[in-house]
């Protein structure tokens, strides 16, 4: 199905709505202030726009889409699917990184915001978030049935360890790397391969797993 073209005024508003979504959160944002910074009238926007809750709705929309384009864009395609999951650790990572007002949109509805928008909004969230989480789970389901990957993995958990120490990367870096004796990796694509190393191999030796069977 294609997008709705959308019109050069409403673009304009969804623009403002978005830098201020995410800096400061839906509760904490009037019509009154995305007119102010869209330098539009507060009419304008609800000739647009149904309600403020609709607005965010658009904005969310958007913003998923974005992510999930670019996510889709970077990904690695091949056979060996511990190279794809690396890959998409890494273009997940970088996307976060490289699009800090995307991505703190998309973080802020999923974790912050669910309970202050209506119930169709809830559901898009749903919906159109899922999209790079389910991407992801249908990946590991499918190097489980290549037997590439355990079956006794919860490709639902592995997804959520993978997609969650992205964000809380992207959010608490720079404050992780200030911690005395920690030798943080700072640069995303060295995170990401730290990360997605731990998770396809583990932490112990061979070792203490054959002590472990």
């Amino acid at each position: 199905m294609d997008t709705p073209e959308i019109s050069s005024g409403a673009q304009k508003v969804l623009d403002a709505a978005q830098e201020l979504f995410a800096e400061e959160g839906f509760a904490s944002v009037s019509v009154a202030a995305i007119a102010d910074k869209a330098q539009v009238s507060k009419a304008n926007i609800y000739h647009h726009f149904e309600s403020k809750d609709k607005l965010y709705s658009a904005v969310l929309k958007a913003a998923c889409s974005a992510s999930a384009e670019m996510i889709t864009m970077n990904a690695g395609q091949n056979d060996n699917y511990a190279d794809q999951l690396s890959h998409f650790a890494k273009s997940h990572v970088l996307h976060l990184t490289d699009n800090p007002l995307i991505s703190s949109l998309v973080i802020r509805g999923l974790l912050e915001e669910s309970s202050n928008i209506d119930s169709p909004t809830n559901d898009l969230t749903a919906n159109d978030f899922d999209c790079n989480f389910n991407r992801l789970v249908t990946l590991i389901k499918a190097g489980q049935e290549a037997g590439q990957l355990k079956k006794q993995c919860h490709p639902a958990a592995f997804a959520t360890l993978m997609i969650g120490a992205n964000i809380l990367f992207m959010k608490a870096r720079n404050v992780l790397g200030e911690v005395p004796d920690n030798e943080y990796p700072l640069d995303p694509e060295d995170f990401a391969s730290t990360m997605i190393d731990i998770l396809l191999h583990g932490v112990l030796t061979d070792q203490q797993e054959d002590n472990l069977l």
